[in-house]
């Protein structure tokens, strides 16, 4: 006698099941995670950076690629960087930022916040949370009055992190001031994509996510990516692009907007913005102050939109002594220039801060 229909959809549904669940559990041997690491671009450099152990200060985030762990306590980095020693401590509190020992204080209303948005250079690359120039700015504000200094620097982040960043926790961080510096991972070359090109990626798999944390989903679909890549008789834009050596993670007019997003964002959190030039080591080393790359940009911003700006070639031009750790990072006395520079820079914003328009 025939089994009933309903029976049979039954038997099918439970032998479908069972059999997904066995592929699922096989898949889980062989398939790592989602999000399992950083920016995969981004290891690579760090590692090829020869600091391999600063990809453990960082983890994987869908709107910024990456971002520091938080709880971080004297987190030792060894390494180095261009045949130097590195040898230095990082420290991070629970929202991500780099703070000496890790714990942010806690702060009145009234206390100012100067928020630093950057890269490796205002994270402080190489030398201890104390020696970046944040924390040293820190240090400057506490001998004149109350203030706190945001040390909102991540290493590899762009214009775009920065602003994304600036969009997405601005109202919650409340800066009075932001200092922005940004300008040499902007101008890198990664891979196939565009800082842009990635987060459109990202975001085109939002609605995803449930079905990513099956590894068989993930299994098949890494599969069949890669086998249209091999097979794929017109190259794709992006693959073009990485055959012809890949495009800048931003481009010039990118950069700019990304810039003017930043100031726009700044404006409507009430926080003047003061941009900073970052030097080069060879622009020092070799007395050679011609802006290069990405820095004209800066300078044409800060005059179009009326901003502060802070140009560390000049001022590193006129100090003594050795202040890089390689051809960009500040060692521990350029970070104290740095901070002095800035103090200089946002003392008369800080003055005018509370007074009516």
């Amino acid at each position: 006698m025939p089994l009933p229909r309903w029976k049979l959809l039954l038997f099918s549904f439970v032998s479908v099941a069972l059999g997904l669940g066995l592929l699922e559990a096989a898949a889980r041997l062989f398939v790592e995670p989602p999000d399992a690491r950083i920016h995969e671009e981004h290891e690579e450099l760090i590692r090829v950076l020869g600091l391999p152990a600063l990809n453990e200060t960082m983890e994987f985030d869908p709107l910024l690629f990456w971002r520091l762990r938080d709880g971080l306590r004297d987190f030792r980095v060894r390494g180095r960087m261009e045949d130097n020693p590195i040898d230095f401590t990082v420290s991070t509190d629970a929202n991500l930022r780099r703070v000496p020992g890790g714990d942010a204080a806690i702060d009145s209303e009234a206390t100012p916040r100067i928020l630093a948005l950057g890269d490796s250079c205002t994270f402080g690359l190489g030398v201890d949370d104390v020696e970046a120039w944040p924390a040293q700015l820190q240090r400057l504000l506490d001998a004149t009055g109350p203030a706190r200094v945001i040390n909102a620097g991540v290493p590899g982040y762009t214009a775009y992190q920065g602003r994304r960043l600036l969009e997405s926790r601005g109202r919650e961080l409340r800066p009075d001031l932001v200092v922005a510096t940004f300008g040499f991972n902007d101008i890198d070359v990664w891979g196939t994509q565009s800082d842009l090109e990635t987060a459109r990626a990202l975001g085109l798999r939002q609605w995803e996510r449930a079905l990513r944390q099956s590894r068989l989903y993930l299994g098949l679909r890494r599969s069949i990516g890669r086998a249209m890549d091999r097979f794929e008789e017109t190259p794709t834009p992006e693959a073009q692009g990485a055959a012809a050596g890949g495009r800048e993670r931003l481009s010039e007019d990118e950069f700019r907007d990304e810039l003017i997003e930043i100031a726009d964002l700044s404006e409507q959190l009430g926080a003047p913005l003061v941009l900073m030039v970052w030097p080069y080591g060879q622009q020092i080393w070799e007395r050679f102050p011609p802006l290069a790359n990405y820095q004209p940009i800066i300078l044409d911003v800060c005059s179009e939109r009326g901003l502060p700006c802070v140009n560390l070639i000049e001022i590193f031009l006129d100090t003594p002594g050795p202040l890089f750790l390689d051809h960009v990072h500040a060692n521990a006395e350029g970070n104290t220039v740095a901070a002095r520079a800035v103090r200089d820079a946002i003392e008369p914003l800080l003055a005018r801060r509370g007074e009516a328009p």
